[in-house]
């Protein structure tokens, strides 16, 4: 798949936050307040800039909001890339991250996250438009799996209650300089 098929519409595409901070969140993370939270770096920014641009540049048809986790690295890459659109949040995608970083969560809990993840992503898109999500990277074969900074992952929604295939991965770092 192409970046092209995205101009028909019908995908989501869901991305990782741009770069953030090294180190952890505060263990009692505030989504009102920034600094209780890892945030993006200057790469970070940069790359939810590009992101945007390639969207522009390309001339993909995006509904008319952006979904994003409630971290602020999330929602400031939705903002930054797409400045132009209101973001909605979905809470539930915060939760992503406590499969890396606590390991020992039960597996109901785990569950729970990646049904809450697959209610999110298979909803149908407006018809000729494609959604863009922000959220967070999995750890390797849970959910949508490791997810590169600028990379998309390509989401065929099934229908409310059917749940959604990956249909690729395209990284978007090819289509900047080009």
């Amino acid at each position: 798949m192409s970046i092209q098929s995205l101009k028909n519409g019908g995908y989501i595409v869901y991305f990782r936050h741009g770069e953030a901070t090294v180190g952890r969140d505060q263990p009692f993370v505030d989504f009102d307040r920034c600094e209780t939270q890892r945030n993006l770096n200057e790469t970070g920014r940069r790359q939810a800039i590009l992101i945007g641009e390639v969207f522009r540049k390309e001339s993909i048809p995006l509904e008319p909001f952006i979904i994003s986790s409630p971290y602020c690295r999330a929602l400031n890459t939705a903002k930054l890339a797409f400045s132009n659109k209101p973001v909605r949040i979905e809470r539930s995608l915060a939760r992503v991250v406590n499969l890396s970083e606590y390991p020992t969560i039960t597996d109901n809990e785990k569950n729970q996250i990646l049904n809450d993840l697959k209610r999110v992503l298979e909803i149908p898109t407006s018809l000729g438009e494609n959604r863009v999500v922000f959220g967070h990277s999995f750890p390797k074969g849970i959910g949508l799996g490791n997810i590169e900074y600028m990379v998309g992952v390509i989401i065929k929604p099934k229908g409310q209650g059917k749940g959604y295939e990956e249909v690729d991965r395209i990284n978007f770092n090819k289509y900047i300089y080009s």
